[in-house]
């Protein structure tokens, strides 16, 4: 492993998962980085200071792989088997030899009881075709407001008055009873 100096910013996406789950995140950049150095930095605290680098751009290292799609100005990160000892502050970043690198920020919790987690990390479906997400959530969030959102422009549904809201291309529906709601 190696370590890498990152100035955070004050903002950073946070995610709560399930221990012993499974996780794809996708780290989108622009196309004038897509020779430079992709990775997945970690550290405990979420401040100016040095991380350690999980993995590279299409590498495995023991739960993480990190995987570019330099076609799609994209790289994704997936964990496997989440343990409590992984919650803490990541980066997706890509290396800028002449300047500060470019990232983007998450806490990520791993606990037994998230506020909200996906039965399926990673979905593919053909285009113009149908795919299915099932989320699950805490009993806490049963009145809550449910969206769903797109990482790369976000853009976000959300559930109406009447558990349903419909879009030309996206249904989101919430099942109370159940403690999950489906896109």
């Amino acid at each position: 492993m190696y370590e890498k100096c990152i100035a955070s910013g004050s903002s950073q996406r946070e995610l709560s998962l399930q221990h012993g789950g499974t996780i794809t995140i996708p780290c989108d950049y622009e196309r004038q980085y897509i020779q430079h150095k992709k990775l997945w930095c970690f550290s405990w605290i979420s401040a100016y200071n040095y991380c350690t680098i999980q993995a590279y751009a299409n590498n495995t290292a023991d739960s993480v792989t990190v995987t570019d799609y330099p076609d799609q100005n994209l790289f994704t990160v997936t964990m496997r088997n989440l343990k409590t000892g992984d919650t803490g502050s990541y980066w997706c970043a890509v290396e800028i030899e002449e300047g500060p690198d470019v990232y983007e920020q998450f806490y990520i919790t791993v606990t037994s009881d998230p506020v909200v987690s996906v039965v399926e990390s990673s979905v593919e479906g053909q285009e113009g075709g149908v795919v299915r997400i099932q989320c699950l959530y805490s009993a806490g969030y049963q009145s809550e407001q449910k969206q769903w959102c797109r990482s790369k422009d976000q853009r976000c549904y959300t559930v109406g008055r009447t558990g349903t809201s419909w879009n030309s291309a996206v249904q989101i529906s919430d099942d109370g009873r159940r403690r999950s709601f489906s896109v």
